[in-house]
């Protein structure tokens, strides 16, 4: 019993530490005769490079040869600079696709422009406020990953204080999911020793 309760409460630390830690992630994959783009999580942008406050920008579109990805409507957003190197494989695209507009993406404004000169770019609300939530979903009616050019894949972002997430063409598995099945795999195990070792000791002669 003991042994469960330990690791009970060390599975449960982990799941606290990885949700107070917990990337931003964008998922895009085809839903029905639909491609369905989702962003959800919060963003810390402390510690990152301010290159515009305010700016105009297009938002709601997709242009994968670009490696670009912009969720909302609105035009104004403050837009950060990040370093390639923080790209995983320091890619600049995820696809060879023009540029596309969403048939519907609400606010929040949030988009990242890897292929962006001369650095990779970041796009929040104006005024955003850091470590705030951003969840929208974007759709583009009719469309399929091929025909917007989106090649299948995953890439990861490395910020100063966090991470981005882009999940092209399947749903990705979070952590703290993946240390729930972790858990539940772990307690089987030691429950199943645990009577294993209580037979053990009830057997004659032992």
């Amino acid at each position: 019993m003991k042994l469960l309760t330990c690791a009970g409460a060390i599975i449960a630390a982990a799941l606290m530490s990885v949700q107070a830690h917990a990337a931003l992630f964008i998922v895009v994959e085809e839903t029905g005769s639909d491609v369905q783009a989702t962003l959800s999580g919060d963003l810390d942008v402390t510690g990152m490079t301010l290159a515009f406050a305010g700016a105009g920008a297009t938002m709601g579109n997709v242009m994968a040869s670009a490696g670009n990805i912009r969720f909302g409507v609105t035009s104004s957003v403050d837009i950060y600079s990040f370093p390639v190197s923080n790209i995983s494989g320091g890619v600049t695209n995820f696809g060879t696709g023009p540029f596309i507009s969403a048939t519907s993406s609400p606010d929040p404004n949030f988009g990242i422009m890897l292929g962006a000169q001369p650095t990779p770019q970041l796009f929040v609300p104006t005024g955003f406020t850091s470590g705030g939530a951003l969840n929208a979903t974007m759709i583009f009616s009719n469309q399929t990953l091929a025909s917007l050019g989106i090649a299948a894949g995953t890439i990861n972002v490395t910020l100063p204080n966090d991470s981005i997430v882009l999940q092209l063409g399947t749903a990705v598995v979070s952590e703290p999911t993946t240390l729930a099945m972790l858990a539940l795999g772990t307690t089987a195990v030691l429950a199943h020793r645990r009577r294993k070792r209580r037979g053990s000791e009830l057997a004659p002669g032992a």
